[in-house]
């Protein structure tokens, strides 16, 4: 069993944990339940207070929709943490010309097509 430590090292990866499961828009208590880990033990995963280890990924992971490629490419730091995901965007959006637009547009038309057949399956 890991060790609680008093003092907190937030790392990427700790940032990359939460910030998953906040676009899961789940709480650390559903994610607790769905991964067999306690509350208390996600709590301190994502505020760097328990060191993470390969054990609470294979069960967080599957809970958080990712793959370990994707969360070490965020935990790496390679792929920078977004502080506001949709703010983000929206900025990006906002900067876009007309064509841009079209192309995102096709692009966000065909995500969301899969995401209901996704939900759909489920």
């Amino acid at each position: 069993m890991s060790k609680r430590s008093s003092v907190k090292r937030m790392e990427s990866a700790n940032h990359a944990l939460r910030f998953f499961r906040e676009q899961m828009k789940i709480s650390q208590l559903e994610a607790a339940k769905r991964s067999g880990l306690s509350g208390s033990m996600i709590a301190h995963l994502e505020q760097g207070r328990i060191d993470l280890r390969d054990q609470h990924l294979e069960k967080l992971l599957p809970v958080l929709g990712i793959s370990r490629g994707v969360f070490d490419a965020f935990a790496s730091g390679q792929t920078p943490v977004p502080k506001d995901l949709r703010r983000e965007c929206l900025e990006l959006i906002k900067a876009m010309s007309i064509g841009q637009l079209q192309t995102a547009h096709g692009v966000l038309v065909s995500l969301a097509g899969q995401i209901r057949k996704e939900n759909l399956n489920v």
